[in-house]
């Protein structure tokens, strides 16, 4: 994903694929920290909120879905993500 003018992520949405835990966590965590809302999604649901909950405290826009990633799938989740952020 490439940055605004200024070098942010402001205005953008970051989709993290297996945010509940370790790396997946950690890169929707920076992108929250960059400016841009962020749609997390992992078949781990509590987990998965955690990980929206602790965007939100750091003052970011999550939304948590909980998925296993296929095709279908990600169609889905691009579809509730723009109807979340592009509304």
């Amino acid at each position: 994903m490439t940055t605004n003018e200024n070098g942010s992520y402001i205005g953008k949405v970051a989709f993290v694929t297996k945010a509940a835990s370790g790396i997946g966590r950690a890169t929707a965590l920076a992108f929250a920290r960059e400016g841009a809302s962020v749609v997390v999604a992992d078949v781990s649901e509590p987990s998965n909120q955690e990980t929206a909950r602790m965007i939100e405290e750091l003052g970011g826009r999550a939304l948590a879905v909980s998925c296993d990633v296929t095709h279908k799938t990600v169609k889905w989740m691009e579809q509730v993500s723009n109807e979340q952020y592009r509304a």
